[in-house]
Parts: C-alpha cells; sequence; structure tokens
C-alpha cells in the first residue's frame, strides 16, 4: 500500500516538473546571435502595466531580425488597416527607441505606403532584453499630439530563420 501511494505521489510531482519545464522555456530564450535574417514575435506593451499598450493593434505581431556582426536591426511593421479604422484615414506615427543609455533614438521609417503613411520602421536594438522601451507619438490632438512611453515586448522563443 505505502509504494503504491509512493509511486503516485512520484508521479504527481514529475508531472508537475514536466509542465514547469515546458513553461519556462520561453523565458529564457535568447537573442539569435549568428549571423542571418530572422523573424521573431513582437508586441507593443504598457510602458507601466504587464498588459498590451493601447497601441498593440497600431503594429503586426511579427517582425523581421537582422543579425550581423553582434548587432541586431530590427523591422517592425505597422498594421495600417487598424489604424486607419482607428484614425480615420491617413496616419502619421513617429517612434523613438532606447538607445540603453538612459536616451531615445528616433526610427527610420523604411517603407510608406500610397498615403505616405509609414508602414515599416527601422532601428538598432540596444539589447537582447525581452522588453525595449520605446515612444511613440500617434499624433492625435486628444492625446495632446506628444510622445507616450510604451515598451516593445520580444519573445525571442518564437525565432525563426527568414
Amino acid at each position: 500500500m505505502k509504494v503504491r501511494y509512493f509511486q503516485r505521489i512520484l508521479s504527481v510531482i514529475l508531472v508537475i516538473t514536466a509542465i514547469l519545464s515546458l513553461s519556462m522555456v520561453g523565458a529564457f530564450a535568447k537573442a539569435p546571435k549568428k549571423n542571418g535574417n530572422y523573424t521573431v514575435g513582437v508586441q507593443m506593451w504598457n510602458a507601466e502595466k504587464n498588459e498590451p499598450s493601447m497601441s498593440n493593434a497600431f503594429f503586426k505581431k511579427t517582425a523581421k531580425l537582422r543579425v550581423k556582426d553582434g548587432k541586431l536591426t530590427m523591422t517592425l511593421y505597422a498594421n495600417s488597416k487598424a489604424i486607419r479604422q482607428t484614425l480615420q484615414g491617413a496616419y502619421k506615427i513617429d517612434m523613438k527607441v532606447s538607445n540603453g543609455k538612459g536616451g531615445y533614438t528616433p526610427v527610420k521609417v523604411v517603407a510608406r505606403d500610397s498615403t505616405g503613411s509609414p508602414t515599416a520602421f527601422q532601428f538598432t536594438l540596444p539589447n537582447t532584453k525581452k522588453y525595449v522601451p520605446v515612444k511613440l507619438n500617434p499624433h492625435v490632438a486628444a492625446m495632446g499630439n506628444s510622445y507616450v512611453d510604451a515598451r516593445l515586448k520580444i519573445d525571442y522563443s518564437t525565432v525563426k530563420p527568414a
């Protein structure tokens, strides 16, 4: 009787350990180091709360990541349809990304649609952390037409060669 009880407890412990191990895989995922082009899952998160930002819908959930000699360059894509529905037509979004030294660097717009609205932004990542501080200005009068703090959440567990 004691042997069966011990076996059941051991089985439960092993199942719990396996579940925890699988759930922790993403927590320790690292940025790629090998030169090349990759895709990676991204989301725009609130600057202070652990939840998506109101601007999350404005960006596609997959970005491109280029690794060259240890430098990581990201291309983040706008979800133009969602932005147009919210802002009613052509739009302008300015973005700055943390430089890792306490300041922010404006991102480069690398693609625009036929209305001149930005569809792709490119910047160098300051580090390989999961969250990168950013500032967004959607040029909306109701928001004071000013920059709003957010965090770019990068899910390195989703990295795939492009």
